[in-house]
């Protein structure tokens, strides 16, 4: 399922007014007392403190709060990758050649042979800091108190080949670096599956009432 968002003000749909009000309209669906029981379910989950295997829980939606409502963000963090590429445009380039590799250990051998050394050591460190700010876009948390640093870290993000995919869903045709409002979002939920080891539907029933 599909929901659009469409902004009645200028200033587009990410604002410390706008978003609250699309986590209310998202809350009535994610705390509804029977969505575990129609929510698409992640199995083999596993806690990486206790490495404890965790129960099937429910899969979390494409939806840009994920990010706004992060359960970490370390701002000092975001910062620094902002600026460097706000402060070299041409970094956001030799991300993108070395992305490949990087990111999906594709032609290493091809790419890391046309730049130096330290260009590559400046890559990798980049993308410690960027992942270490996406792996913590669940959702779980507050509303980040610095909407306009998640924003622009976001707008960043859009440049990005590699890193792209975890946002431009949820951004309009218009939304950049130089123009960092959206005027539209879509947020996506999944709905309904076999519960696993389950054959049809009065099987997951039955599993469930366990």
């Amino acid at each position: 399922m599909i929901w659009i968002y469409k902004a009645k003000t200028e200033d587009g749909l990410f604002t410390n007014e706008a978003i609250p009000i699309m986590r209310a309209a998202e809350a009535t669906i994610l705390e509804h007392e029977d969505y575990e029981k129609y929510c698409v379910l992640e199995y083999d989950l596993v806690d990486e403190t206790t490495g404890e295997t965790l129960p099937p829980q429910c899969e979390k939606p494409l939806s840009v709060m994920n990010i706004y409502y992060a359960s970490e963000w370390n701002s000092t963090v975001a910062a620094e990758v902002i600026s460097e590429f706000k402060t070299n445009p041409s970094s956001v380039d030799l991300y993108n050649r070395l992305a490949p590799c990087l990111d999906f250990s594709l032609f290493c051998d091809e790419i890391l042979g046309t730049v130096s050394a330290n260009a590559t050591a400046w890559a990798e460190d980049m993308k410690v800091k960027i992942d270490s700010i996406i792996e913590n876009w669940d959702g779980k948390g507050d509303l980040n108190p610095n909407v306009e640093q998640v924003t622009e870290f976001i707008a960043y993000m859009n440049l990005l080949f590699s890193k792209s995919f975890n946002v431009v869903f949820y951004l309009d045709s218009e939304f950049s670096v130089d123009n960092q409002k959206s005027m539209f979002s879509r947020s996506f939920f999944s709905w309904g599956q076999l519960l696993e080891g389950t054959d049809d539907e009065d099987e997951s029933e039955e599993q469930l009432k366990e």
